[in-house]
């Protein structure tokens, strides 16, 4: 694993530039240097599993919950068997591939011819941070995937995804939950295809085209647009297909489009700018299929119903009168929702609550506070049209005389 040695490189470096006190007390029982150092070394662990992928998931949590912890050499070697199991679960499991049938124009891979380079003055010296040889100088395996770089052009005739004959598995099951921020990198598809609407910048309606699945489903789609993944990563003439349940990038379109080169590993892809050679995206190699984890900004929904409430807040909480100017609630009467109106009955009162008072009476009637409200509208059969409110300042009892 090169993210062990770059972890590694750092961590001992961290060790020299600050290192552990030690007890210098003659006859010394308490062990301190030996408690601290195994303090580190639990702090060392717990950031070595923050950067693994989310296959070792299991794993991790079952070395969490030894007791006691083992050392970061133990942990290391538990992960190195893990990942060298995954290949070959990963070959016993169905795998789900994507193919495109129709004809496509591709281009061969230019050799460029580069500099040579001494390899013994990095065995010497060492070797560059992400460089070195493979672990154990292994061959490469015939079915593992080869570094490359490939660009090439795909202008099927037909709008149409049609998808290997291969049998639908397990990972086709797992597509079925749909997962906004999973792109799946396919090297087969001929378009960028999505089933979330909201992932789209901006799109436009357009004939229907058949989208093709390996069980013979055939889904249609609807929209064609943009989708922004980054800064950078520029999806454009997406298709969305309402029933689609997860996200897929076509290498092939996305190449003819920009200016980007793809190097798959046995454990990811990595897509990076050709002349600056900046990473754009990381896809992991999860349950067979490259997967792009993006944070995908989703596009503001746009509410176009006309609810009375939600136009009388945005407006300013004007009253009943002003409402009915607008065309569409004019002749509606949802227009009471004003009188549950909080803001409104708060921000319009025509006088000023009552300040908290410092000072209270100790007997009763002591101190009385009266109020007088009206003239009400409607008189009374006696011809009483105000309220005389009474309020004792020490019991707090009211009385009201109409």
């Amino acid at each position: 694993m090169d993210y062990f040695g770059r972890l590694k490189k750092i961590l001992d470096g961290i060790n020299d530039y600050d290192p552990l006190d030690s007890c210098e007390c003659s006859g010394c029982k308490c062990d301190l240097t030996d408690r601290l150092s195994k303090k580190r070394e639990q702090a060392q662990i717990r950031s070595f599993f923050m950067g693994l992928n989310p296959y070792f998931q299991t794993v991790r949590s079952q070395i969490l919950g030894t007791k006691p912890l083992p050392s970061l050499d133990d942990v290391y070697s538990r992960i190195v068997q893990e990942e060298d199991g995954r290949p070959k679960a990963a070959a016993e499991a169905p795998a789900m591939a994507f193919a495109v049938r129709g004809e496509s124009v591709s281009r061969p891979q230019q050799q460029r011819q580069g500099r040579k380079s001494c390899t013994f003055c990095w065995e010497k010296h060492g070797y560059p941070e992400g460089r070195g040889p493979k672990r154990g100088n292994r061959r490469s395996d015939p079915g593992e995937p080869a570094a490359s770089g490939t660009t090439g052009t795909s202008q099927p005739s037909r709008a149409n995804v049609v998808f290997g004959e291969q049998t639908v598995g397990a990972n086709y099951v797992r597509l079925t939950g749909k997962n906004t921020t999973v792109w799946i990198i396919d090297t087969g598809a001929s378009t960028h295809v999505t089933g979330d609407l909201l992932l789209f910048d901006t799109y436009t309606p357009i004939s229907p085209l058949a989208v093709g699945f390996p069980d013979g489903k055939v889904l249609k789609a609807t929209h064609s647009g943009r989708v922004t993944l980054n800064d950078t990563l520029i999806l454009a003439n997406v298709l969305y297909a309402p029933n689609f349940t997860c996200n897929l990038l076509s290498v092939s379109q996305l190449l003819s489009s920009q200016k980007l080169e793809f190097h798959f590993t046995n454990s990811n892809c990595v897509i990076q700018d050709p002349t600056l050679k900046t990473r754009i995206g990381v896809g992991d190699l999860l349950d067979g299929l490259y997967q792009l984890r993006m944070e995908v900004p989703k596009r503001v929904n746009v509410i176009k119903d006309d609810v009375f409430d939600l136009w009388h807040r945005r407006l300013g909480h004007p009253s009943v009168q002003v409402m009915e100017y607008l065309p569409q609630f004019k002749r509606r009467k949802d227009h009471l929702v004003i009188k549950s109106c909080d803001i409104c009955f708060r921000a319009k009162q025509t006088r000023s609550p009552f300040p908290l008072s410092i000072n209270k009476a100790a007997m009763v009637f002591d101190l009385i506070h009266v109020d007088v409200w009206g003239p009400y509208k409607p008189n009374r059969a006696c011809g009483s049209r105000y309220f005389l409110s009474i309020v004792d300042d020490c019991s707090r009892r009211v009385w009201v005389f109409l």
